[in-house]
């Protein structure tokens, strides 16, 4: 049972996936978790994480230093929206 926010050093012998090096690419580092899951597993899970990654984003879109991969064109809409219509609509409903 680990974490670590850079997956290569931790694992330097396994193969690189294509994600990984879109990712590194950008300069980001690869969050990797290994778990054990519980047993038994619930018989009634519940959601309690976010359902929609554009809740993880700023508020301050213009400002990020880096948009994650997949994310571009969710920020570079995001971005145009607030431009057209102003602030208030992103900030509660995203």
């Amino acid at each position: 049972v680990w974490k670590t926010d850079d997956t290569r050093s931790k694992l330097p012998d396994e193969p690189v996936t294509g994600y990984e090096e879109r990712l590194t690419a950008q300069g980001a580092k690869v969050l990797g978790l290994c778990a054990i899951p519980e047993d038994p597993a619930p018989t009634n899970p519940v959601q309690t994480a976010e359902l929609s990654l554009s809740r993880y984003l700023p508020h301050d879109l213009e400002n990020m230093d880096y948009v994650p991969y997949g994310m571009e064109n969710t920020v570079r809409n995001m971005k145009d929206y607030k431009k057209k219509h102003g602030e208030g609509y992103f900030v509660h409903n995203r």
